[in-house]
Order: C-alpha cells, then structure tokens, then sequence
C-alpha cells in the first residue's frame, strides 16, 4: 500500500526507501537501479548497481548478467562513454545472440562513428557457435539468430545459405 501511496503521488525517495527496504537478492537491487534510471535518478542508480554487482551469480534461469550490464550501458551511455557501452553491447551480443541486441550493437557502433565491423563479427561469431557446439539446441538457436539477422539485413543470398546448410525453426 505504501508503495503504491509513494509512487501514486511522485515520492521517489520514499518510494525508493521502501523498494530497499523489501531489498534482499540482486534481482531486487537490479529492479532498484532500473527504477532509479526511469526517473533519471543516476547517482542512484550508480549506488545500487553497485550493490547488486556484489551478489554472487548464480544459476537460475535468468540471465542476471546481462541484466546488470545492459544498466550499466544505460549509465555509460548517459554518461556519454558510447565507446565503452559499444564494447559492452558486443559481450552482451555474444552472451544473447539475440537480434534486439544485434540491431542496439549496429546502433551504438553508429553513434560511436566507429568503422562498420560489427555485422561481420556477429555472423562470424554465430557461425563459429554453430560449428564449435556439440549440443543441437544451441545448434539450432545459433543457426536460427544467424537466419533472423540475415532477413533483417535483407541478405537474402545468405538467409538461403543458412537454410540449406544447418536446421533452422520451420516458424522463421
């Protein structure tokens, strides 16, 4: 109710000392700093990234790392480092695979004016997951990003290459 109250009315401090109060896993500190970055709160932010950076990672079906370094970007990028939320971008691509962040790396590499690398790189690096993983459903998760990337960059040649050589999703 309180925190409902708080929010209702724009509190963010007590809003925020409620959310710290009920504050005890990483996940709990990540949402904190999403929350502090929402309301452009970014020395705060800063605080409680900090913190859940101080949890052990562990296993649980979530990815709590890409979280915490996708806030982290959030902050470098309002801080103006694109190069290093560039870098950033690229280790959490290479951790995804996903095309959302395929698409943020082509972005940031834009506003960082850096030389056109990374859409290489990205087909490269799923193309080496491919070959270097024993398990099929990587396999196929690999073979189906490099599929999804290839009609996205409207690369039909290649979107055809990928079908005939490795198993993709039927749906895509």
């Amino acid at each position: 109710f309180l925190l409902k109250w708080a929010e209702a009315h724009q509190d963010f401090e007590g809003a925020l000392a409620i959310k710290l109060k009920q504050a005890c896993q990483q996940i709990d500190f990540l949402r904190i700093t999403e929350y502090c970055i929402e309301h452009q709160q970014w020395d705060h932010a800063r605080r409680w990234l900090t913190k859940a950076k101080t949890f052990k990672q562990e296993r649980n079906g979530w990815h709590p790392v890409l979280e915490l370094e996708r806030l982290e970007q959030a902050i470098l990028l309002h801080d103006g480092n694109v190069v290093q939320a560039l870098t950033l971008q690229w280790d959490i691509f290479t951790r995804s695979a996903l095309l959302a962040d395929y698409q943020r790396l082509l972005k940031l590499e834009q506003q960082a004016g850096a030389r056109p690398a990374y859409a290489g790189q990205a087909r490269a690096f799923l193309q080496e997951q491919m070959q270097k993983s024993g398990n099929a459903l990587f396999k196929l998760r690999y073979s189906n990003n490099l599929l999804e990337i290839c009609l996205y960059e409207n690369d039909l040649a290649s979107a055809l290459a990928v079908v005939q050589h490795y198993q993709v999703d039927p749906g895509l």
